[in-house]
């Protein structure tokens, strides 16, 4: 057989043969979400009440440690079932600077001081059509991944810009000054499970759950250099303005980051970037 008829014989395979997994961890997801939802909301509803009446700290103590697990099992299975089989888009329009703030308060609040987010270099308006939601559902994953990364001295910083890049589509930076990503593991950070945190610290779902969503959005996400410290991840999404076939949307996407990512993508872990400002972008 021809080698180039064998390759391409090969990648609809490989399309389908991922398409099955997914349908399958999907199916798998369900299953297991019905058998075991049920469960755990009996034990954390008892759990709850008893704590309601516990005086002693220690009892306290063990049974908020209970409802603060089953809650954590639940959201584990949740991120499995939307990774697996995410949820249609709803689209809407809507103001981004106004959803990338409302992200941002919602951070502060998890960060209780120890990391600093914010908003700067965006316009006073820019309209998109897409999934609101969802939208949100993926900036807080990755300012999630920005907090759990943060030191707990409260020097914590990142930042969030955005512009237009033509009348298409929209560019979302979202930058950290945390440790970075070792060069060794950077082509696992979309993978589901997989985690770059020591045991005991979660699943590291929440980058594979904003890919998958971006996915179906027509969007792609790239780890690029960053232009506001000297350290940390810059991660950069590239996100239509209007409900686009999401085949097409993602190519072009692809397309825009690709030159992008010629003028911002770091040479090694401590180089300058070039000068590619977002916010001229718009």
């Amino acid at each position: 057989m021809n080698d180039d008829n064998a390759q391409s014989s090969e990648c609809p395979f490989d399309a389908t043969l991922i398409q099955v997994n997914l349908d399958a961890m999907a199916e798998f997801a369900a299953g297991v979400g019905h058998e075991l939802n049920n469960p755990l909301a009996i034990i954390s509803g008892y759990a709850q009440l008893m704590l309601r009446e516990a005086e002693d700290p220690k009892q306290r103590q063990y049974l908020s440690t209970i409802v603060a697990q089953t809650r954590r099992a639940h959201e584990m299975i949740a991120d499995i079932r939307l990774f697996a089989r995410p949820p249609v888009p709803q689209w809407s329009r809507f103001d981004l600077k106004t959803v990338l703030e409302e992200c941002t308060e919602h951070l502060n609040s998890w960060g209780r001081g120890r990391i600093t987010f914010s908003v700067t270099e965006i316009p006073e308006q820019i309209e998109i059509e897409s999934d609101r939601s969802q939208l949100i559902t993926i900036i807080l994953s990755l300012g999630r991944n920005a907090l759990e990364a943060a030191p707990d001295d409260g020097s914590g910083l990142c930042v969030i810009r955005a512009g237009c890049v033509d009348d298409e589509r929209v560019l979302i930076d979202v930058e950290d000054n945390g440790p970075g990503i070792p060069d060794e593991i950077r082509d696992k950070v979309f993978f589901p499970f997989y985690s770059g945190r020591q045991a005991g610290r979660g699943l590291g779902f929440g980058l594979p759950k904003a890919w998958k969503l971006l996915e179906g959005l027509g969007g792609t996400i790239h780890l690029v250099g960053g232009k506001s410290f000297a350290s940390g991840c810059c991660w950069r999404i590239s996100l239509s303005h209007k409900k686009t076939d999401t085949a097409e949307s993602r190519q072009t996407a692809m397309g825009i980051e690709d030159s992008a990512l010629k003028a911002t993508e770091l040479t090694d872990s401590h180089s300058d970037v070039a000068d590619t400002n977002i916010s001229d972008l718009s």
